[in-house]
């Protein structure tokens, strides 16, 4: 069947929606000519993080326009170790499920800011939040005044905006000429999905009426699903239609499962699928015969539409998703293909889709599917059906947007019906959190992960790292004095060690220098107080048992290996610099001590704090990062574009930094790390020490599922200025160095003494 279906199927209700023009929207004091008391701007507020490193200029005059403008500057450059930004509040009242654009006039006055660029966000309620961009990915160095932009959507349940622009470190800028302009219909359809469905953490605390126990999925049940998981990809993201655009795909997902998973035949699943799709996508064709072409609709003329993502738009800052217009073709693109069905006698079904769409003079409100749930209901994890379409959404959006299944080796397919078997039985809301880290463990990506409870409440006051096989203890806090650094645990609560952290590597998805990082790190975290019995083994081969009792989240981060100061001298002339543990500040305060060094040692075993402009000091010509390649997808099943470079461009910086450099590296450093790590690689900034890094960078994509689950992944690439890939591999060092027990027992730091002892062979060689 095709066309004329009957669009009440799921029960939608549709109205007209009429177009609007642009319009800006009226802010206080957007020119800045009112003048308030010294520190104060009337009609903005101040938003910074670190109340008191920065201030406001409240008057300034722009000579060549005659006009005032507002100054954010730094108090005083070494106490700058926050942001400072200026704000102002904008009711969402009349913006809800519109596209806003943000305008102003910016310049960097003076300094070395780490990060400067306007900001906008969108709030919506109960704390979550909206859209939000601050130019991160883009920061304004230019000190010529220029125009700069962001646009994002506006939620259909957003209780305020907030505009405005934001700096890091020490330094000043300057702004003038805001705008906020409402340019039309949201584009991310994703914006304007019922709060409910967007929520983070847990929506409530126990099952409720309405929700469907756990029971096992028949083969037929699974192969139907599985046939909805693939049109629901297609459909939500690729097919244009305004309906598709405008749905609430959550809530259709949790409407259409039971009546798809009930189809007894191929022929009544045929009929199911088109019938539920049809408001979205009525050209859908779902046949038990293939399709020939004469059976597509015909050629559109004119201007039409199709989905163009960058990334996934609502997923990430730097990533968008939009229909855009372009001019029809001759033959209309079409997407067809096999559905495989389990049940019966292993029957095919076949499909073809449209993937563009007229552009309509009028646009439709999305209909409303009617979930069949009692008012008042809320989706969550006790409820089989969300749980379902939990993992249809995930499987789905990773299988078109993930930008590395050339790098890993997984039956995707396979893995979507192992896990929706699993989630249709899976006990309760916690339990369903293990299925969708089983999804996403073949995936290889350091940056995929589920969130859902805040599991870093309370932690164990130690650290400990998996060395020579074993899980060692390599610093110790208050509430673990019973314990040594280099202590080796054999049993956490009676289980073996390598038992329990092997447990959770099997739902942690990245390289396999990361899983050994991360796997250590989550058995020592929870969401709630609780305590451990752990047997240990010392040195003299003595084994005992130890009962650590867990200490509030704060404290336990505050338990760390032992290291030299942030900035500290080794040897005369020979500087040693923690880059997890400086910032811009400490980076000025110190930039002429660091110029005068003959050696340098960077340390990178972990996320580093502060800008890379150091990098600028150690170059002598234009460099370039590793290249950030957001992919653009525009058809399903296709290969990704990856125009332009989104790498950082280089610029020399005086005073030059001469020294002779090594950097410390292990697979504590993940994401910004491996950028910087890269950068110094690629261009041969120093010698690189100890072993690879995580082989996870690239900003992430987060996305929201019904339930209050969160799931991440990698959503661009990162490829080296020689062309290879970081994923997995990592930045892998010039000279490999690793812990042992011995070292460790020892009170030494055997990366760090190898990187001195590289550094002195160099100077002597000179």
């Amino acid at each position: 069947m095709k066309g004329g279906i009957i669009a009440g199927a799921l029960g939608f209700v549709a109205a007209p929606l009429a177009a609007q023009d642009a319009r800006e929207v009226a802010l206080q004091n957007p020119e800045f000519e009112q003048v308030g008391e010294p520190g104060s701007l009337p009609g903005w507020g101040d938003c910074s993080n670190s109340k008191g490193d920065h201030r406001f200029v409240h008057v300034g005059r722009d000579d060549a326009a005659d006009a005032r403008f507002a100054r954010l500057e730094s108090v005083d450059p070494s106490q700058a170790a926050g942001f400072g930004s200026i704000c102002q509040l904008v009711e969402a009242e009349g913006l809800r499920g519109r596209r806003v654009r943000l305008t102003a006039r910016v310049r960097l006055a003076g300094g070395n800011s780490g990060n400067l660029g306007l900001w906008l966000r969108v709030d919506r309620p109960g704390n979550v939040l909206g859209f939000f961009d601050n130019m991160q990915d883009r920061p304004i160095r230019s000190p010529e005044w220029a125009q700069y932009t962001i646009e994002g959507d506006v939620a259909s349940d957003a209780t305020r905006i907030v505009l405005g622009m934001m700096m890091t470190g020490s330094g000043s800028a300057e702004i003038d000429s805001v705008r906020l302009t409402d340019i039309g219909p949201a584009k991310d359809p994703t914006s304007t999905a019922s709060v409910e469905t967007r929520r983070a953490g847990p929506p409530r605390a126990a099952a409720m009426e309405g929700d469907v126990a756990p029971s096992q999925v028949s083969p037929q049940g699974l192969g139907n699903l599985a046939a909805f998981a693939r049109l629901y990809g297609l459909v939500r993201w690729f097919h244009p239609s305004d309906a598709a655009a405008g749905v609430d795909w959550y809530r259709f997902a949790i409407a259409a499962i039971p009546q798809v998973e009930a189809a007894a035949t191929p022929a009544e699943l045929a009929a199911t699928l088109e019938r539920v799709f049809a408001p979205y996508a009525p050209e859908l064709v779902v046949s038990r015969q293939p399709i020939a072409a004469a059976d597509r609709a015909g050629p559109l003329t004119g201007e039409v539409y199709r989905w163009k993502h960058t990334g996934l738009g609502g997923t990430g800052q730097v990533y968008s998703s939009e229909r855009e217009k372009i001019a029809a073709s001759a033959q209309r693109p079409f997407v067809s293909g096999e559905l495989a069905v389990s049940g019966g006698q292993g029957e095919m079904l076949y499909y073809a889709l449209p993937l563009t769409a007229p552009v309509a003079a009028e646009t439709q409100a999305p209909a409303t599917p009617d979930w069949g749930k009692p008012e008042g209901w809320i989706p969550a994890g006790y409820d089989r059906t969300t749980r379902l379409a939990d993992t249809i959404t995930a499987w789905a959006l990773l299988d078109h947007f993930y930008p590395y299944w050339d790098t890993v080796d997984v039956d995707w397919n396979a893995e979507l019906r192992a896990r929706l078997a699993d989630a249709a039985t899976a006990a309760d809301d916690d339990a369903f959190v293990a299925v969708l880290e089983r999804l996403i463990e073949p995936l290889d990506d350091g940056h995929a992960r589920v969130v859902y409870r805040n599991n870093f409440q309370a932690g164990l006051p130690l650290q400990w790292r998996w060395i020579e096989d074993r899980l060692v203890v390599t610093a110790v806090g208050e509430g673990a004095e019973a314990l040594d650094v280099g202590i080796v645990v054999e049993t956490i609560d009676g289980i073996a060690a390598d038992a329990a952290l092997a447990a959770h590597m099997s739902r942690i998805s990245g390289s396999p220098q990361s899983k050994r990082i991360v796997a250590p790190m989550r058995e020592r975290w929870f969401p709630a107080p609780t305590e451990r019995v752990l047997g240990v083994v010392g040195p003299d081969g003595a084994r005992r048992q130890v009962r650590i009792e867990s200490v509030p989240g704060a404290q336990a981060a505050e338990v760390r290996e032992a290291r030299p100061d942030p900035v500290a001298q080794l040897e005369p002339g020979i500087l040693y610099v923690d880059l997890t543990r400086w910032n811009d500040a400490i980076f000025a305060e110190n930039l002429d001590r660091l110029a005068q060094a003959k050696g340098i040692v960077f340390d990178m075993r972990g996320y580093p704090k502060g800008s890379p402009a150091y990098l600028e000091h150690l170059i002598t010509a234009p460099s370039r990062s590793p290249a950030f390649q957001r992919p653009v997808v525009t058809r399903p099943d296709a290969a990704a574009s990856y125009p332009g470079d989104g790498g950082w461009k280089l610029t020399p910086k005086s005073p030059h930094i001469g020294a002779k450099t090594v950097f410390l590296i292990d697979a504590r450093a993940v994401s910004y790390s491996e950028s910087i790590m890269g950068t110094v690689q690629g261009n041969e900034l120093g010698t690189i020490i100890g072993s690879p890094t995580a082989g996870a960078n690239g900003n992430r994509s987060d996305f929201l599922l019904p339930g209050g689950y969160g799931v991440s992944y990698t959503g661009m690439r990162v490829t080296n200025r020689d062309g290879t890939l970081q994923h997995i591999r990592g930045v892998v060092p010039d000279i490999a160095v690793h812990p042992t027990l011995a070292g460790i027992r020892a009170g030494r730091d055997e990366v760090l003494e190898a990187g001195l002892a590289e550094l002195k062979r160099q100077l002597s060689v000179d």
